[in-house]
């Protein structure tokens, strides 16, 4: 995705981790991004994210709550 596309405080669905996160910021070609697992939370590159997939969009995500 560019980063003129890009939205803050918008779910997106990083490629990296297959996981849905929050952007917070925007900054050139990086975008900060917050997932459920605080331990991912981090600055990436605008290429891995894109919108959320339709089969994913109504899915709650539990797999870092259970340890």
């Amino acid at each position: 995705m560019k980063s003129a596309n890009v939205k803050c405080n918008h779910t997106y669905w990083s490629t990296r981790f297959q996981r849905k996160c929050i952007c917070r910021s925007v900054a050139n070609y990086f975008v900060e991004l917050e997932f459920q697992d605080p331990a991912k939370n981090g600055w990436y590159h605008c290429q891995e994210i894109e919108e959320v997939p339709e089969s994913q969009k109504n899915v709650i995500d539990i797999t870092d709550l259970i340890r």
